[in-house]
């Protein structure tokens, strides 16, 4: 271990991780003990039955369709 503390090149980068490892386990506990300050509200769910959406059907995009198309978007 003597060893490998000897050169300064290793006790720098030693002492970056620590400072890194000191900031991120500082941000870490802050996030796991920070309570949720968010104001909470009553969900109100409805006795009837389920909304359902319906998709559209697929409409036709014929050739003439995409032409205009094209042509509109040349304009841009």
């Amino acid at each position: 271990m003597r060893a490998f503390l000897s050169s300064p090149r290793r006790r720098k980068r030693l002492g970056y991780l620590g400072v890194a490892l000191a900031l991120v386990g500082t941000a870490v506990g802050i996030g796991v003990t920070h309570q949720d300050t968010a104001h909470h509200f009553r969900q109100r769910f409805h006795g009837g039955p389920p909304q359902v959406v319906v998709t559209p059907r697929h409409a036709p995009f014929t050739a003439a369709d995409r032409r205009r198309a094209e042509e509109a978007l040349q304009v841009f």
